[in-house]
């Protein structure tokens, strides 16, 4: 009997912990898991929902400058134009635009 209302006891426990997190995002399930939509139409969450992972896919990965020296005297002069190029990218605002470009292409 012992190990039983000790069990008893711990999803007491757990429950009260559990219960208000269930209760605050009740709400939020409810507008994924709608029981009520109809099933021949591909719904506005869904769709949203698609294009965000397509965009973040997109964005995780970004093109990088690196320009290599063809002799050992060019080091110098291919780590600075490396520099330029990146400075060049962030002039220009090249991550907003991409971001932008990205937007415009999944969304419209």
């Amino acid at each position: 009997m012992d190990i039983l209302s000790q069990i008893r006891q711990e999803i007491e426990s757990s429950q009260e912990v559990m219960n208000p997190w269930f209760l605050r995002y009740q709400d939020y399930l409810a507008q994924y898991v709608n029981q009520d939509k109809d099933d021949s139409v591909i719904h506005v969450n869904t769709i949203y929902s698609i294009m965000q992972a397509a965009m973040a896919v997109e964005q995780s990965d970004s093109l990088n400058v690196v320009m290599m020296p063809r002799r050992v005297g060019d080091i110098g002069i291919a780590d600075a134009t490396t520099e330029l190029a990146k400075f060049d990218f962030e002039l220009m605002g090249m991550k907003q635009k991409n971001f932008q470009r990205n937007w415009d292409k999944w969304f419209f």
